[in-house]
Formats: structure tokens, C-alpha cells, sequence
């Protein structure tokens, strides 16, 4: 069978939005700002083996940022524009039923990570979801197993790039690497056929920032999955797929007009749905920063200490010059003074 009648709609969409990616180098671009704020700086750089330093300011410049804005109390408060008794009890029920998801999802440390993650790439998003079928959810059942799972910036893929409003995107995808068993199971749950699950396999897709060398080695190691929502006039639809499977078949939450995801930008950025964070502009400071201190680091190992100069064929011994309290041997000493056989190349003067 030919590669591309194997490949799912959704991959094959998939494909198209992770070469926007690329173009964009944005996956390139995560990694170098966590790196840089991590304080892994030097990754990359032809060293010629020497352990170069680093003086980090970026770190303490986004921490400060991210603790002004993290430290403000959040919480979702219903309230109504009238002074309808019963519309007043409605939204103070739905008030608490806010608070109790916020506690229950953790909603406080996911604030600050999220918070974090936007000011180190730009931008990072929050997706909610009901851990129950459509015929049992918030429709249905009063309470809900809602979930709320973090989506790293590169993770999450938008029909068009440039569209700024997330409700207007044709489509999102939100990319998992999850292990290939636990694939198979829930496709065996939905009922798919025993020929399609044996095309389920593990993939090292390395293109899109994956590093799968530190992955847990596992007999059937891990896979892509895409998890992929669109719009449609009943409400948000949703599957998930696999290269070649769509291992959980189309739903569609009736009545819901929003994607369940929430996402912070940083920084607004020109004709573009994401933004860019404080790192990234601070980035060229940081390598003249760290090129200045290497520089002045080899200066003092190469010339800020004297330098022994030693006549090999009348001291015998000339490694013992760096040993404390050690003898040096020398030959036909008389006549001669030592400083003939041993001197000292004075440090060179460094600018202050």
C-alpha cells in the first residue's frame, strides 16, 4: 500500500500545519529559549573542550515578571447585568461550582506554569476537558470529571497561523506522544477493527522537537497521537488519530460554540496567532554577555599568571617548579646564577 493512502485526513493536516512550523522554526525556537532561561546557554557552540562561563541575567528578569503577574488572585466569578433573584442564585451556584473545578484541577500552580511558559516562549495554553463520554457530561450529570492539561506552545497546531482569534481557526490540533499500548486499548474499546490496530506502531518523529533517545525504552515503545477539534453547527467535534488509524472516532459536544482551550500570549505579535516572550529579545544581550566573560576567562588562564621559562638541558627536573616545597635539579651550576636557568614571564596587563 502507498504511503500517502495509509495517512489519516488529520494527518495528512497534521503535515501541513507542522511544516508552518518549520518555516516559522518554532520548534527550534522553544528549545533555545528554555535553554536560555535554564541557563544552558552555550549549547551548541564549538568550545574546543573548554567548560565556557555564564552569567544569567535572564532568569531573574523573567522571574520577577512572572511573579508581578502570578502573584494577582485569580477566580472565575459568574454575575448577572440584572437583578433577577432567580439569575442571582444561578450564578452563584455556578460561582461555587468554579471554585470547586479550580481547586480540584489545581488551577493555582497550573496559573503560575503557565504564566511561566509564556514568558519564556511567548505564549502557552490550558485545555479543558470532561474525563466522561459527551452522554455523560455536564449535560447530563451535574458533577463532572473535568480535567485541565497544559499544551506546550510547539504542541499545539492552527489551521492558519496568521489568524489571531483561536474561535475563528477551522480547526485545532493538540499533538501527544503517548505509548503505543495504551493506543491499542482504547482503540480496541472504540471498537476498531484487529487489522487497523496492528498498523498502530511507535515512530520517532524527530522533526518536530522530539528528542526520543531519552524516552523510557518500552517492547512497544511510543507514538504520535493528534488529538483534533473542529467546528460544526451542532457544536465542537473532536477525534483522536494516529499516522494511519483514527483510533477514537468523531464526537460532537452539542451546544458548545467555544474550543476548550485557553491560551495566554505574552506579547502580541504582527500578523501572527502567537506571540513573543521575554526571552527572546533578550537572547542577543545574554551571547555578548557571555562572549564578553568567556573572553576575559581565557585572557586570565592564558596570560594572567606568570609563566615559567626553564632551561631544559640544565634543569633536570622541571615539572617539580609547579610542585610546593619540591627540588629542582640542575646542572653545572657553578659560576652561573639560577636566573639564567629559570625565569618568570610576568603577567600581560588587562584592561580594568
Amino acid at each position: 500500500m502507498e504511503e500517502n493512502e495509509v495517512k489519516t485526513k488529520i494527518w495528512r493536516r497534521y503535515e501541513q500545519a507542522k511544516d508552518q512550523h518549520l518555516r516559522l522554526n518554532m520548534h527550534q525556537a522553544v528549545k533555545r529559549a528554555h535553554n536560555f532561561y535554564e541557563g544552558n546557554q552555550w549549547e551548541g557552540a564549538k568550545t574546543g573542550g573548554e567548560t565556557l562561563p555564564v552569567l544569567n541575567f535572564i532568569k531573574p528578569i523573567c522571574k520577577y515578571q512572572i511573579g508581578t503577574v502570578a502573584m494577582n488572585d485569580t477566580a472565575i466569578i459568574y454575575n448577572s447585568i440584572t437583578n433577577d433573584d432567580t439569575l442571582r442564585d444561578v450564578c452563584e451556584a455556578l460561582t461555587r461550582f468554579a471554585a470547586a473545578q479550580w481547586e480540584k484541577g489545581k488551577m493555582d500552580s497550573k496559573k503560575w506554569e503557565i504564566i511561566k511558559n509564556a514568558c519564556i516562549t511567548g505564549d502557552h495554553y490550558l485545555y479543558c476537558y470532561d474525563e466522561r463520554s459527551p452522554t455523560e457530561s455536564v449535560a447530563v450529570d451535574l458533577s463532572p470529571k473535568l480535567a485541565m492539561q497544559l499544551v506546550d506552545k510547539d504542541e499545539i497546531y492552527f489551521a492558519d497561523e496568521q489568524q489571531k482569534d483561536r474561535e475563528k481557526q477551522e480547526w485545532i490540533i493538540i499533538r501527544e506522544r503517548v505509548p503505543v499500548a495504551s493506543v491499542r486499548r482504547e482503540a480496541k474499546k472504540n471498537g476498531v477493527p484487529d487489522d487497523e490496530i496492528e498498523l498502530i506502531v511507535s515512530d520517532e518523529d524527530l522533526a518536530s522537537g522530539d528528542d526520543t533517545t531519552e524516552e523510557v525504552k518500552t517492547d512497544e515503545g511510543k507514538c504520535i497521537s493528534l488529538l483534533y477539534m473542529e467546528k460544526t453547527e451542532a457544536g465542537v467535534s473532536f477525534c483522536r488519530s494516529v499516522r494511519s488509524v483514527v483510533y477514537q472516532p468523531m464526537q460532537t459536544l452539542a451546544g458548545m460554540k467555544h474550543y476548550p482551550i485557553a491560551g495566554m500570549v505574552w506579547d502580541v505579535k504582527h500578523r501572527s496567532s502567537r506571540g513573543v516572550g521575554v526571552v527572546e529579545r533578550l537572547i542577543p544581550n545574554q551571547i555578548e554577555v557571555n562572549k564578553t566573560l568567556a573572553r576575559r576567562s581565557i585572557s586570565v588562564k592564558r596570560y594572567g599568571y606568570p609563566t615559567a621559562v626553564v632551561d631544559s638541558q640544565k634543569v633536570q627536573n622541571p615539572e617539580s617548579l609547579q610542585k610546593v616545597g619540591s627540588t629542582v635539579k640542575v646542572r653545572n651550576l657553578g659560576g652561573n646564577p639560577i636566573s639564567s636557568m629559570v625565569g618568570y614571564i610576568s603577567p600581560a596587563p588587562m584592561s580594568n
